[in-house]
């Protein structure tokens, strides 16, 4: 859409919104720099902190006061401009309707192609974009709001989605940039819709420290087959994902597929700079798909995001309400495990029980992956050696580890450390210690809890290990499971041949594993 058209549009509110996209484009390279150095001074400011202490301020009182003689449309607008972003307001169904169909358009055209809107179930929602011919996602978790170009949501859930209205600290803005889709339009009445435009705007040009956010292991062709190996790449958007080996000119190979995950190495960060490139440039976005270097998503069988860690340890009784529950003291120390790397499976893949276990169990976990060796790490620098987040789901043959008394054979059965599904970097995940866990057992939640509850936060975990241990990228940490677990409930619940399991963790994803029963013989299952 040209400037000329603009300039012909008969409602200036419409034209505005298109050239506020295009302006927040053109000065992102300046405002990008600015912030980069910002946050690098906050990080200075604040590196003695504790991860975990990390807490959201209460909204002052004064501002309370204030904010019940001000109309929602005006605090919400506010707390947007907060993060960065800039506010309109389109007067009109049929207007907004009409700037929701332009703004897609002109994504599409200047950045990447931007197909996919995630709908609120709101009646007044469902008009506006009625009209408009994109594919629709008719979720609204924020897990789906961040990977939609546009969500368009009511006031309640927009608030309840992002926190909006409890916004003070700087930490928390942050978050909130992460969990807004690139263009966030809340329909807050019949006549008033705000249109962000924010710092999330650069997680669809891929630009700074919140580029390649997402990262998976695939593998394409008619099935997921044993004979070739997995690949590694990054979902782009809606559509695509970057292929890292394709991606680079000739003969160039990491020397084994760990090496894509380590930040410090070089094949990471030149999967990064094609990654950045791709976002800040549409003719080579078109190129790389003439090239191969790009994979639809549909065509790709996902394996889990570490389908072979080089260790895979553990940590047990790290919940207060898991160790309650369990009836046991709140350790002083962590209590460390392993699962072998066999046990790893895909996201969808199955769970298969052993024909002499009849006590298998689930535990929700979120799970660390290393992007740093390190040996002897400070818990005030562990952080920095953190790659990103999984979910993980720790299934267990409770007959197994209590008979055993230790809990290696139980824990590292075959199909039992199902993982994904993608690792979502950490410069997007300011605080992993304040999200929402649960596990679902044929749909009816079972395990719902939050990893503030941790006893061990994870910079404690990293620095304990590396005391004796040296850490490696790809290494995954699973950080323990609240309560809810099957063996402590009354009656116990455990696993059966045609259950579906489901680990939620905010921000991460859904990792969804089936159930079958006893099988003679196991395949790869990574």
């Amino acid at each position: 859409m040209s400037n000329a058209a603009i300039n012909q549009g008969t409602n200036p509110a419409r034209a505005a919104v298109l050239r506020s996209i295009r302006d927040h484009l053109a000065q992102s390279a300046e405002s990008d720099a600015v912030n980069t150095e910002e946050k690098a001074a906050h990080a200075d400011a604040t590196s003695g902190d504790k991860a975990s202490s990390i807490e959201p301020q209460g909204v002052p009182a004064n501002r309370q006061k204030q904010n019940e003689h001000r109309s929602l449309t005006e605090i919400f607008r506010e707390e947007l401009e907060a993060v960065g972003g800039h506010c309109f307001v389109v007067r009109g169904e049929a207007e907004a309707a009409g700037a929701l169909n332009d703004i897609i358009v002109e994504l599409g055209t200047r950045l990447v192609p931007a197909r996919r809107i995630a709908l609120s179930d709101a009646p007044l929602v469902r008009r506006i974009a009625g009209a408009v011919p994109v594919e629709v996602e008719n979720t609204l978790s924020a897990t789906n709001l961040f990977d939609c170009d546009v969500g368009v949501t009511g006031a309640q859930a927009a608030i309840a989605e992002t926190g909006t209205l409890v916004l003070e600290s700087e930490r928390e803005r942050h978050r909130l940039a992460s969990l807004l889709p690139p263009v966030h339009i809340a329909i807050l009445n019949a006549a008033d819709i705000c249109l962000s435009l924010g710092e999330a705007l650069r997680l669809v040009r891929r630009h700074g420290s919140t580029a390649m956010s997402r990262t998976i292991t695939f593998i394409t062709g008619p099935s997921r087959t044993a004979d070739r190996p997995p690949r590694f790449g990054a979902l782009l958007n809606a559509e695509y994902l970057l292929d890292f080996e394709s991606a680079f000119e000739g003969a160039e190979r990491a020397p084994t597929d760990l090496a894509w995950l380590d930040m410090a190495g070089q094949w990471f960060k030149k999967s990064r700079e094609k990654y950045d490139a791709l976002g800040n440039d549409p003719n080579l976005f078109a190129q790389a798909i003439e090239r191969g270097w790009l994979t639809k998503r549909k065509d790709a069988y996902w394996f889990a995001p570490v389908p072979r860690p080089g260790k895979l340890i553990c940590i047990g009784l790290n919940y207060r309400d898991h160790a309650a529950e369990s009836n046991m003291a709140i350790p002083e120390r962590p209590v460390v495990f392993s699962k072998f790397a066999t046990a790893v499976i895909a996201p969808g893949d199955a769970v298969v029980l052993p024909a002499t276990s009849k006590q298998v169990d689930y535990e929700a976990e979120l799970a660390v992956i290393i992007g740093r060796r390190g040996k002897s790490v400070s818990a005030h620098r562990a952080l920095e050696y953190v790659l990103g987040y999984t979910a993980f789901n720790d299934v267990s043959a409770r007959d197994f580890q209590f008979a055993d008394g230790q809990w290696q054979r139980g824990k590292s059965c075959d199909t039992f450390a199902p993982m994904g599904p993608t690792i979502v970097t950490a410069d997007v995940i300011p605080n992993p210690h304040k999200l929402s866990i649960k596990l679902r057992l044929n749909g009816r939640t079972m395990q719902d809890s939050n990893t503030d509850n941790l006893i061990f936060g994870i910079p404690q975990l990293v620095s304990f290990l590396s005391e004796t241990i040296t850490l490696e990228p790809g290494d995954v940490i699973a950080t323990g499971t609240p309560s809810g677990v099957g063996f402590a409930r009354k009656p116990p619940v455990f696993l059966k041949d045609g259950d579906k399991m489901e680990v939620e963790i905010e921000g991460l994803g859904i990792l969804n594993s089936p159930v079958v029963g006893p099988v003679e013989a196991v395949g790869s299952s990574a």
